[in-house]
């Protein structure tokens, strides 16, 4: 059982086809609003590959909020965008912009456990 702000909050049960697709999605558009990794992609520090790279975090971010057994911890998806952004793009980031875009990544989750519907926006 995870706690969040001293209340129980359960892990993330398996997704439906079109659940998923709608959360990756979510995610995806995410991502790309955020500033540091657009400048990252559009700039190319991460070589030629860099589009890909940037989907290849998408998934994972994915598959971490959402196909974990462990306990999800913001602090935890911040580690591993910081880690991500460095290792993948050569990018340090300080501008607290890791934080909020975790922050936001872990409200979609929160909303599909709480039950609320996807959406896109």
């Amino acid at each position: 059982m995870e706690y969040r702000n001293g209340k129980a909050v359960a892990a993330a049960a398996p997704l439906s086809g079109g659940v998923r697709s709608q959360i990756q999605e979510r995610i995806s558009r995410a991502l790309s609003r955020w500033n540091a990794l657009q400048m990252a992609v559009h700039n190319k520090w991460g070589g030629s590959d860099s589009t890909n790279k940037s989907h290849q975090l998408s998934s994972d971010v994915f598959s971490w909020l959402f196909q974990t057994k462990a306990v999800v911890q913001v602090e935890d998806l911040e580690n591993l965008l910081h880690e991500r952004l460095l290792l993948n793009f050569n990018t340090e980031i300080e501008d607290g912009s890791i934080e909020e875009m975790a922050e936001e990544l872990m409200s979609i989750r929160d909303e599909y456990l709480q039950g609320i519907p996807c959406k896109l926006y």
